[in-house]
């Protein structure tokens, strides 16, 4: 599990959604058209946060969900959301659709389709938390799937889903005596 929370530093990955999230107020609050941002970064080639996944070549299913969620959580007037957040969630929208249609951001491999940080980062957002606690959240959803996987892979040693390279090849279980005692 600590090398799985290890494993989130850098704004790559456990910091993306925040990443995200930055971006999508930096267009929001440039007043700046969503189309003329995606132009900007087509003609500079540079990235978009929250686009693109490494393992995923079609759209990420978790990104999916997440939305599906943000969805409902906006459709059922949750007082969290107030209209700071919303003005996000409407240019995020814009945002994905322009992505998913356009030639540039779905051809190249991998396609630059929304991953689960895209939107993650509003939820959590407009639940209240501020953006320096996202990677912890993320961290606290992942370990239950980080268990679950790690006995999959103890279960069935044929399994594929594991990336794990290394082996701990170590001292096994020691015996532990408290410092006031050594």
């Amino acid at each position: 599990m600590a090398a799985g929370i290890n494993a989130l530093s850098g704004p790559l990955h456990g910091r993306a959604n925040e990443a995200a999230l930055r971006q999508l107020m930096e267009i929001r609050d440039s007043h700046m058209p969503v189309r003329q941002f995606v132009q900007q970064a087509k003609d500079q080639d540079s990235k978009i946060a929250g686009l693109c996944h490494r393992v995923y070549k079609s759209y990420d299913p978790l990104a999916a969900v997440v939305k599906d969620q943000l969805h409902q959580l906006t459709s059922h007037g949750e007082a969290t959301f107030n209209d700071n957040i919303r003005s996000l969630i409407d240019v995020a929208l814009e945002l994905e659709d322009l992505a998913l249609h356009d030639e540039y951001f779905v051809s190249p491999p991998p396609p630059a389709l929304p991953n689960v940080d895209f939107y993650t980062g509003l939820i959590y957002r407009g639940i209240g938390f501020a953006p320096e606690m996202f990677t912890t959240l993320f961290a606290l959803e992942g370990i239950p799937g980080w268990f679950a996987q790690y006995r999959e892979i103890l279960a069935d040693p044929m399994t594929r889903i594991g990336r794990v390279r290394q082996v701990y090849t170590g001292e096994g279980q020691r015996r532990y005596m408290p410092i006031d005692q050594r």
